[in-house]
C-alpha cells in the first residue's frame, strides 16, 4: 500500500467517485494479506500489553491486598490497544478552502494499528473536498489519504480488501429481561429512554414483580445498564423494564450455590456478574477455579456451554449472602452455527437491542441502500470435547513457554505478538559490543524484519518488543541483548568471458544480479535461506555462482573488495554479528 519500500513521505490514496458528507462519520474498512494481521493477533496484542502491565507491579503482601471484588486492571487499561512499535501514520484529505486546493488532516479513528491490523478507519471531513487528478490515474476523483510520517515497517503492507462503510461484526447478542413494575411500587429519580445507560436501585417481591425502582442508584459504584424500554406504572396498570440484563438467582448464604443461565452458549468475554445486597452493588469477578481465591474474593465459576455459575464455599470463595440479588450481563452465541457464507445477511434484524438504539428498525432499513457481510464468517467453534482436551493438554506440555536453548530464543521471538521476522539467530555467551570476549549467560538475538530489502535492519521499536517478550521468558540470571545486523559491503571486481553469440549489456546485468542474489541477507547463502551472521565469503565459491548464469564461458580474473579495501584475492572473513551487503559490483564482460 505504501509501495515496495515504505518510508516516511510513502501515502496510500484512496480516490473516490463521490465526496465525503462534511462532519459525518464515515468508515474504510481494511483487510490485509500479510501473515497475523487477523483478530486471533490482535488478541494476543491486547494479552501481552495487559501481561506487560502486570509485570511491572509488584505483588502485594496479604494485609495489603486490594479489594477481592475488584478486578486488578482498570477497564480503561484494558481497552487500550497498543499503538504499532515504530510506525506513525497521519490520514488527510484533499480540500477545496479559500479558494485553493489543498490537504487538511483528518481525526480518524484508527484500530489498524498503523495499516497492520484488519480493521476500520473511521474519519469526518470537516470541509468540503476538491476534485483533482493525482499520478497516473487520469480520472478526476476525491482524495483521501494515509501518511507514513515516521517510523519503519517490519514488512511491507499488502491489503487484499478496502470497504468503504464498513464495520467488524461478531455473532454475539445481548441477554436481556423485561419485569412487571407493579402498579404500586416506589418509583423516584429521572425516567431513562430507550437507548439510555444508567444505574438503578429495585426491590422484587416474590413473583419476581419490581416492587422498588430508583433511578440512578445512590451506589457510586453501581453498574449501568442499557435500558430497552421503560413504561412507568399508571395505576391501576402495571408499568415494565426492560433492561441488557438477567436475574440469576437470590443468595442462599449456604457454600457452593450454583445458577443456571437463561441463555447458553456464554460469549464468556461479555460476561459480567452482579450481586445487590442491601442496596449496595458488588462486581464479581471470574475465575477458572477457586484453589486460590480468599474466603471474601468476590470470584465465581462459569461453564459457557451449559450456563452455570457456581460459587465458593466461604473459604475458597465468597458466599453470596441470604437474599443477595444475582444478576449477570452477557452475550450469547450461535458457536459453531454463527459460521455462515458471503452474502448471507440482507437485511437489518428487528431486535430490542435496536429499536432502542435506532427507534423505528423499518424507517431505517428504508433509508439504507443495502447491507451484506461481504466476507464469510469464521471462528465459530462447538464446546471443546474431553479428547479435544486432552491433545491440547499434550500440545501444551510440549510447547516452548521459556527461553532456555537457542532454538527456543528463535522460536519465541518470532511469536512476540505485533512482530513480523524474516530472520533470528540466537548467539549463547555474546556480546554485541564484544565479539571476541566470552560473555558468559550472554543471550544475543540478531533478528531481521523484511524491511528494507537490500540491507534488512530492525528499528529500535522493534527491538523493544521482542525484548521485552523474551525477558519474561528468560532462565533467572541470563541477560538478553536484541540487536540488528553490521554491514559489511562486498564489491565483485571480475572479468568474465562470454560464450560467443551473448549479448555482453545482458549478460553483464545477469551476472550482477545473481551475485546479488547470492549475497543477499534473505535469500542468499548457500542454501538461499539468507546469509549467515558470521560466515566467512569464500573466494571459490563467487566463480560458482558466476559460472551457473546461462552465457559465461568463465570468469578470467576475480577480486573481491571489502570495506572499500584494496582488491583481495583471499577469502573476506565476517565477525559474529556481521553479514555481508553487495556493493557496486564492476563486472567487465571480454
Amino acid at each position: 500500500m505504501f509501495g515496495a519500500e515504505p518510508a516516511p513521505g510513502s501515502a496510500l490514496y484512496l480516490g473516490l467517485t463521490q465526496a465525503l458528507p462534511t462532519n459525518e462519520p464515515v468508515s474504510f474498512y481494511f483487510r490485509f494479506s500479510n501473515p497475523r494481521s487477523d483478530a486471533t493477533e490482535r488478541k494476543r496484542l491486547l494479552a501481552e500489553a495487559r501481561a506487560r502491565r502486570r509485570s511491572c507491579k509488584p505483588p502485594q503482601p496479604d494485609g495489603c491486598r486490594q479489594n477481592a471484588g475488584t478486578n486488578s486492571e482498570s477497564a480503561a487499561e484494558v481497552d487500550n490497544f497498543p499503538a504499532h512499535h515504530s510506525v506513525r501514520t497521519v490520514w488527510e484529505f484533499l480540500a477545496q478552502t479559500g479558494g485553493k486546493t489543498q490537504w487538511l488532516p483528518l481525526a480518524a479513528q484508527d484500530t489498524t494499528r498503523s495499516l497492520t491490523l484488519a480493521g476500520s478507519v473511521q474519519v469526518r471531513v470537516p470541509a468540503i473536498m476538491a476534485k483533482s487528478t493525482i499520478g497516473k490515474v487520469p480520472a478526476q476523483l476525491y482524495y483521501v489519504r494515509c501518511r507514513l510520517v515516521a517510523g519503519a515497517y517490519d514488512a511491507t503492507p499488502m491489503a487484499n480488501r478496502i470497504e468503504i462503510n464498513a464495520v467488524a461484526s461478531e455473532q454475539s447478542v445481548p441477554v436481556w429481561k423485561q419485569w412487571k413494575i407493579l402498579p404500586d411500587a416506589s418509583v423516584s429519580g429521572t425516567a431513562p429512554k430507550a437507548g439510555d445507560r444508567t444505574s438503578l436501585q429495585f426491590a422484587f417481591d416474590q413473583g419476581g414483580n419490581i416492587t422498588t425502582l430508583k433511578f440512578p442508584s445512590d451506589d457510586p459504584d453501581a453498574p449501568t445498564f442499557l435500558v430497552l424500554d421503560y413504561q412507568p406504572p399508571l395505576p391501576p396498570k402495571e408499568g415494565r423494564l426492560t433492561l441488557e440484563v438477567v436475574r440469576v438467582g437470590v443468595g442462599t448464604g449456604t457454600p457452593y450455590q450454583t445458577f443456571p443461565l437463561p441463555q447458553t452458549p456464554v460469549d464468556v468475554t461479555t460476561f459480567t456478574l452482579f450481586s445487590l445486597e442491601d442496596g449496595v452493588w458488588k462486581t464479581w469477578v471470574y475465575k477458572p477455579d477457586l484453589t486460590s481465591s480468599h474466603g471474601d474474593d468476590l470470584h465465581f465459576l462459569l461453564e459457557p456451554t451449559t450456563g452455570q455459575v457456581g460459587f465458593g464455599d466461604g473459604e475458597a470463595g465468597r458466599v453470596p449472602p441470604p437474599g443477595a440479588l444475582i444478576f449477570a450481563a452477557y452475550n450469547t452465541t450461535r458457536a459453531e452455527d454463527g459460521n455462515i457464507g458471503p452474502g448471507a445477511i440482507q437485511t437489518l434484524q428487528d431486535s430490542p437491542h435496536n429499536r432502542a438504539l435506532l427507534g423505528d428498525v423499518a424507517a431505517v432499513r428504508v433509508q439504507l441502500a443495502s447491507i451484506t457481510n461481504s466476507a464469510g464468517v469464521a471462528g465459530g467453534t462447538a464446546a471443546e470435547t474431553l479428547a479435544h482436551t486432552i491433545g491440547r493438554a499434550i500440545e501444551l506440555r510440549e510447547a516452548r513457554l521459556r527461553a532456555v536453548t537457542a532454538e527456543d530464543y528463535e522460536f519465541l521471538a518470532h511469536e512476540t505478538p505485533g512482530v513480523t521476522l524474516a530472520r533470528v539467530t540466537a548467539r549463547a555467551n555474546l556480546h554485541p559490543s564484544f565479539p571476541c570476549f566470552q560473555a558468559p549467560g550472554m543471550i544475543t538475538l540478531l533478528v531481521l524484519p523484511y524491511l528494507p530489502s537490500a540491507r534488512p535492519y530492525p528499528s529500535v521499536g522493534l527491538r523493544r518488543a521482542v525484548t521485552s517478550y523474551l525477558r519474561r521468558r528468560r532462565v533467572l540470571g541470563t541477560r538478553v541483548e536484541v540487536v540488528g545486523p553490521n554491514y559489511l559491503e562486498l564489491k565483485v571486481d571480475a572479468r568474465v568471458r562470454a560464450l560467443d553469440g551473448t549479448s555482453k549489456n545482458q549478460l553483464q546485468q545477469k551476472v550482477v544480479k545473481a551475485l546479488n542474489e547470492f549475497l543477499h541477507p534473505l535469500r542468499g547463502g548457500p542454501e538461499g535461506k539468507g546469509w549467515p551472521f558470521g560466515r566467512n565469503v569464500y573466494r571459490s565459491e563467487i566463480p560458482q555462482v558466476i559460472d551457473q548464469v546461462s552465457g559465461v564461458d568463465h570468469v578470467v580474473a576475480l577480486a573481491l573488495v571489502a570495506r572499500g579495501c584494496e582488491p583481495q584475492c583471499g577469502n573476506v572473513c565476517l565477525e559474529p554479528t556481521f553479514l555481508v551487503a553487495a556493493g557496486e559490483h564492476e563486472i567487465k564482460i571480454v
